[in-house]
């Protein structure tokens, strides 16, 4: 289900990102907003539908090359221009949410040894004969 919902983001961010824009220009730099969270978005949907961490850094790597590649589409397309600021934006974006997804998915594989709000675990000790003449 999560390659699917991927998959429909992916399409959705190429058309975004290509379909001519008249007239509509976001105010300021508002845009390098959109352009981060979009391209963070698509590096989390990646992360997890990878299996290994050679797949994701792949995976992670064609984020960025995409970002790359679709704003120097943009140059032909109506109402629409190349910006190394948008690039700037998606690389981090991406960068953003590949950490992110790795650290949580690192939190989550982490054996816990007790704490606040965790279950307490015992750690097995081993004992040696100088121990036990007390």
């Amino acid at each position: 289900m999560l390659k699917i919902i991927s998959v429909f983001y992916l399409i959705a961010l190429i058309l975004l990102s290509l379909i001519p824009l008249s007239g509509i220009s976001p105010p300021g730099n508002s845009d390098k907003i959109a352009h981060f969270i979009a391209y963070g978005g698509l590096a989390v949907f990646a992360y997890f539908i990878a299996r290994s961490f050679n797949m994701r850094l792949y995976l992670f790597l064609s984020v960025i090359a995409l970002g790359v590649l679709l704003e120097c589409l943009q140059i032909v397309v109506p109402g629409r221009s190349f910006s190394y600021l948008d690039i700037l934006a998606n690389a981090l974006g991406a960068t953003f949410g590949f950490g992110l997804s790795r650290m949580f998915l690192a939190s989550k594989e982490t054996p816990s040894f007790g704490g606040c709000g965790s279950p307490q675990t015992t750690v097995p000790v081993k004992h040696s004969k100088e121990n036990e003449h007390h």
